[in-house]
């Protein structure tokens, strides 16, 4: 990853991880708690942060419960089950990019937190405003 982000690439990352999928539908589009991994990235890279929120998703498949004898089963971190499991809903998407973050400086534990933190308040922003703009789940 860092190779590319030196290269110019640019490189797309999920910082709920995949707790996101675990999320149930009465808590969609807000935000569990995000990793570091990506901030540690950023720092020794001086790659841009661009926040992006993605409208729709948490409506096309609802989860209803992600038992984890079938995770274990399937050998996957999650085993979402959805009433929509064979076709999905069909939701439009809607993707809402911030600014570019620039973060710099030493990636002692407080500093990382705090501009992960900076991370989580834009994107959770994006959401706030991509919901406020869109008139219907499915148009």
């Amino acid at each position: 990853m860092r190779d590319l982000l030196r290269a110019g690439g640019a490189v797309l990352t999920f910082p709920e991880g995949v707790k996101a999928l675990r999320r149930p539908f009465r808590e969609r589009y807000r935000l569990l708690e995000f990793g570091h991994g990506f901030m540690h990235v950023a720092l020794s890279t001086g790659a841009p942060i661009v926040p992006v929120a993605v409208i729709g998703p948490e409506e096309e498949a609802p989860l209803l419960a992600d038992p984890a004898w079938l995770a274990r089963l399937v050998r996957t971190p999650v085993a979402p089950l959805t009433p929509t499991l064979v076709v999905p809903l069909p939701v439009k998407y809607r993707i809402h990019f911030g600014p570019p973050l620039r973060v710099r400086g030493p990636a002692a534990p407080d500093a990382v937190a705090r501009h992960v933190a900076e991370v989580r308040t834009a994107v959770q922003e994006l959401i706030r405003q991509g919901l406020r703009m869109r008139r219907h789940v499915f148009f």
